[in-house]
């Protein structure tokens, strides 16, 4: 037997591995990576891609392939589709499977009745026939517009607006809590009978200064989580982007600044300031994947 008749036998009895591999030989060279679990009598397939995937053309696809293989304890079938990078599927259908009237079932999860119709027109690329094909010719038009959209994809990926809420949401809650514990400290030096002149060279000793920083950093992490909260994709990319622009602008108004003595502990700060954005990015990165695991669990 051969591996695609083993694997369309394993595939037949409801085996989410064997599935996954069969339409990944397909999906994968349109650039669509396919993963497959069960739960119940319900088979859930999540397509990720660099661009959303076109729902029409894989939906009717799946179907089709699915109804192909007429898995006796599978009654539904859930798909989402979702850009890579992003926490939740920008799309979701579900067909509920009929075997006797060969029909597909008002879909519970759709985002447009339209799509049914869409279903019907684009079977004549059923999965099953797809997953014979087992070498596709790149077009030499579609490399060269490839090449060519490079760039402006990656712009596209970056979120200015979300960079520039984080980055101010740094700025201002920086500068703001370095007021605070300005004023804070002053008047406790003050009540302890310090001079304008000896409480000045104490807030400028390393020991407030590691407290500034220290808070200092930890805004650099709330803006890098703002900017992720704020973006639907990218969010690691775009939480970068905020750090990066904290950080050019932090050094255009020190170090262009005559009168600015070199000070480690800043140095070091703005050396840190990326890597704590990102960090942000990565705590409301984590923190999204948790509720959908406990959405997709309940």
């Amino acid at each position: 037997m051969s591996t695609f008749s083993h694997l369309k036998q394993q595939a037949k009895v409801g085996d989410p591995q064997a599935i996954a591999i069969l339409m990944n030989r397909s999906f994968q060279r349109r650039g669509v990576t396919a993963s497959v679990i069960t739960k119940g009598s319900c088979l859930q397939v999540l397509l990720e891609s660099s661009e959303i995937p076109q729902q029409s053309t894989f939906v009717s696809m799946i179907w089709m392939g699915i109804h192909k293989l007429a898995i006796a304890h599978i009654h539904t079938v859930e798909i989402y589709g979702k850009q890579v990078g992003e926490e939740i599927p920008c799309w979701s259908y579900k067909i509920y499977l009929n075997n006797e009237s060969d029909q597909i079932a008002q879909p519970e999860l759709s985002v447009g009745n339209n799509l049914i119709d869409s279903l019907h027109k684009n079977l004549k690329e059923p999965l099953l026939e797809q997953l014979a094909k087992r070498e596709r010719t790149p077009q030499s038009d579609d490399i060269t517009d490839h090449k060519t959209n490079l760039g402006s994809r990656f712009w596209s990926r970056l979120n200015f607006r979300a960079a520039i809420y984080g980055f101010l949401m740094d700025v201002i809650g920086t500068e703001l809590t370095s007021f605070v514990l300005t004023m804070f400290f002053s008047i406790m030096l003050a009540m302890q009978g310090k001079s304008s002149s000896q409480i000045q060279t104490e807030l400028t000793s390393n020991n407030f200064l590691i407290v500034y920083r220290f808070f200092g950093i930890i805004f650099s992490i709330a803006g890098g989580f703002l900017t992720a909260h704020c973006t639907k994709h990218d969010k690691i990319l775009n939480a970068a982007l905020t750090g990066i622009i904290s950080v050019s602008l932090g050094c255009l108004m020190t170090y262009t600044n005559p009168a600015y003595i070199p000070n480690t502990l800043h140095t070091m700060a703005l050396l840190l300031t990326i890597p704590m954005a990102i960090a942000g990015g990565l705590i409301r990165k984590f923190l999204i994947k948790k509720q959908m695991r406990t959405i997709l669990i309940a």
